[in-house]
């Protein structure tokens, strides 16, 4: 009984890293595809702003 109840813990322990594990990751490529999309705007501006001159 002892034995199952600390396995049990342990598997809820490395369910509940996967799962922060995997937020963080989506985050993370949330981020990167935020960042790219603020560096194609900026380009964007800047071509705009270079074809109005």
């Amino acid at each position: 009984n002892v034995f199952f109840e600390s396995v049990s813990k342990l598997i809820w322990k490395v369910n509940t890293f996967m799962k922060t594990l995997t937020i963080n990751i989506k985050s993370l490529i949330l981020m990167k595809t935020l960042t790219i999309n603020i560096k194609s705007l900026i380009l964007m501006k800047t071509l705009t702003i270079n074809i109005n001159d």
